[in-house]
C-alpha cells in the first residue's frame, strides 16, 4: 500500500475538493476556475506522481504532492465557513 499512498491522496483531496466545491455551487457560490475538471485535475496529479515514481523519487516526497490536492477543499472549506471571502474578480 505504500506506493499507493500518494495516489490515494491525491485522489481523496480531489474528491473533496470536488465535494466542497458542488456544495459552494448550492449555495450561491460561483467558481472562479469555470474550465475546472476533477477529472483533468486528477489526470495531472497522477500524472505527476507517476512521473516521480518512474524518477525513483521517495514515498514520501510523493505524499507531499499528493497532498497538495487538499488545498482547494481547505480553500472551500474556509470560504463556506465564511473565515475567506474567496477570490474577487
Amino acid at each position: 500500500m505504500r506506493g499507493e499512498a500518494p495516489f490515494l491522496v491525491a485522489g481523496v483531496g480531489i474528491l473533496a475538493d470536488w465535494v466542497t466545491t458542488q456544495s459552494g455551487l448550492a449555495r450561491g457560490f460561483i467558481e472562479s476556475h469555470v474550465s475546472y475538471s476533477p477529472f483533468w485535475a486528477l489526470v495531472i496529479f497522477w500524472g505527476a506522481l507517476a512521473a516521480l515514481h518512474v524518477a525513483g523519487i521517495r514515498t514520501r516526497y510523493k505524499l507531499l504532492i499528493g497532498s497538495w490536492s487538499l488545498l482547494g477543499a481547505i480553500n472551500n472549506i474556509l470560504v463556506l465557513l465564511g473565515v475567506f471571502g474567496g477570490l474577487v474578480i
